[in-house]
């Protein structure tokens, strides 16, 4: 729907089609449906699916400490792989429409994006004032803990943003557009910030920069969160449980 190019746009389609016709063919042809989202489950159920059902979301092993007297603060990261068309469109989108209106209030944050396989025509698009482009780095998990507001401007794709997973795991600040928080069972304004508006975006950006506490907040429930819905060993126990009773 957002591809602009014809042949691209019909060529996206026409293997939308053929995914879906594929996973049509499938319904009922095991034992158990194990998605990782409840929106996937609810698809599969409206394609006829009649199996026993278990969600198993994307965990994380749960980081026992965080550096946080280390934290840029204020500051914004991105990371994700520069080579997949919606994060390029969701980047261009934060830094035409929402970097302009923060940058209105705070003229000196800085934007880090860490990404692999980013083409040469989008390292140009993002060679700009506050961003500093790092490319593929060592360690996600660093680079993610360096910093203290994590973006997440996705506006198509489907299942689950590990990443956002991982953030939540690192107590990290995070402002995402609804789609992105797809599967991800969070609260708005209580352990993430909603926002799928430039205007939105920004001033959820500016809140978090401007109001510590609520920004500490803001990060402590994201790392409680993440301990009570999506640590490995109670996801894998679950699913051990399911598959037990089969």
């Amino acid at each position: 729907m957002h591809e602009k190019n014809f042949f691209k746009k019909y060529y996206l389609l026409n293997l939308a089609k053929r995914l879906k016709l594929f996973e049509i063919s499938i319904i009922n042809n095991y034992s158990a449906l194990i998605p990782i989202t409840k929106k996937d489950s609810e698809v599969f159920a409206k394609f006829g699916n009649f199996k026993p059902v278990c969600i198993v979301p994307a965990g994380v092993k749960i980081v026992k400490s965080i550096a946080c007297d280390t934290i840029v603060y204020p500051s914004i990261c991105y990371i994700g792989a520069l080579d997949w068309i919606p994060n390029q469109q969701g980047l261009i989108w934060f830094i035409e429409k929402v970097l302009p209106l923060i940058i209105q209030q705070n003229k000196g944050i800085q934007i880090y994006i860490a990404g692999r396989n980013a083409p040469d025509w989008f390292v140009k698009r993002i060679s700009i004032s506050n961003i500093t482009y790092l490319g593929e780095v060592d360690n996600a998990y660093d680079f993610i803990n360096k910093y203290a507001i994590m973006i997440v401007p996705l506006f198509s794709g489907s299942g689950m943003r590990v990443k956002i997973v991982e953030g939540l795991n690192l107590g990290k600040a995070i402002v995402s557009t609804s789609l992105g928080t797809e599967g991800i069972e969070i609260t708005n304004r209580q352990n993430i910030l909603i926002a799928d508006t430039p205007e939105e975006f920004a001033g959820c950006i500016l809140e978090l920069s401007q109001k510590y506490e609520f920004y500490r907040e803001i990060c402590k429930n994201a790392r409680e969160l993440v301990m009570q819905k999506y640590d490995n060993t109670l996801i894998t126990n679950n699913l051990l449980t399911f598959i037990g009773g089969l």
